[in-house]
């Protein structure tokens, strides 16, 4: 006699970012659990028990679980670790937390330093631990929307938090330049085909070019176009320039507002 082969649907992944997520979490539990003994998945060795579950549970969790610290090697490959930390994170306010980080991106006309403040608050509410640092690094890379710049920065086999947001900002006044550029030609375009009498006189540029001390990069002479202004030295703590071009010798831990 031939068997029925019964597919079973998958649990639905655990979403955290709205409603409550106790609530979620006890749910998903709990289909989890009906899944695994119906699927047999229950009898298998623990790395594919594991691989299973981050499988169904969504993208959202296993951001939340790449963040976990394991006492011991090995623990991340079984089932019973995996599901007490995921418990011990508590559900209704860490795993949403964590989402929420994982989901913030930079937006087109928000600073750099905004966004990294954004971030910090963000993981002051999570149980990041010893990886918050290297984590707002991580999501200041995936956090911007510019692929070219993105790309560059993955590049980057020695990335640091501080050269992190000093390329960001770097290639938001890149952005601001150009644009700069394309407006004033457009005004050069306009006042050419008004003056029909004479030869268009060139513009004046708007500002010279320097080698800024303060950013360590070259931009017109403009403070507001210089990516450091208005950040703060990751060296010193003081503001508007970069730590690269820092001049003080004592390290100050900076400050960072609630």
């Amino acid at each position: 006699m031939a068997t029925t082969s019964v597919s079973l649907p998958l649990p639905e992944p655990l979403q955290l970012q709205q409603g409550n997520t106790t609530q979620k979490w006890k749910k998903f539990k709990q289909k989890w659990s009906n899944y695994e003994i119906a699927t047999g998945v229950a009898k298998k060795d623990e790395p594919t028990h594991v691989a299973t579950l981050l499988t169904v549970i969504g993208e959202e969790a296993v951001n939340v679980y790449n963040t976990f610290i394991w006492d011991d090697k090995g623990n991340e490959l079984k089932i019973e670790k995996a599901l007490e930390k995921f418990e011990s994170t508590n559900p209704g306010r860490t795993l949403h937390m964590n989402a929420v980080f994982f989901s913030r991106n930079l937006d087109s006309d928000e600073s750099i330093d905004r966004y990294v403040m954004a971030l910090k608050n963000l993981a002051n509410t999570s149980e990041f631990g010893a990886l918050k640092e290297s984590l707002i690094r991580d999501w200041i890379v995936f956090g911007i929307q510019n692929t070219s710049v993105r790309e560059k920065l993955l590049r980057d086999a020695k990335l640091t938090l501080e050269t992190a947001i000093e390329k960001v900002a770097s290639s938001k006044l890149t952005q601001i330049q150009l644009k700069q550029i394309k407006a004033d030609k457009t005004t050069d375009e306009s006042i050419s085909s008004i003056n029909t009498e004479k030869p268009p006189a060139k513009l004046p540029s708007k500002f010279s070019m320097i080698d800024c001390k303060f950013c360590g990069g070259r931009h017109p002479r403009n403070k507001y176009l210089c990516p450091a202004f208005g950040s703060k030295c990751q060296k010193c703590g003081l503001s508007n320039h970069f730590a690269k071009k820092c001049r003080t010798k004592e390290t100050r831990q900076p400050k960072i507002g609630k």
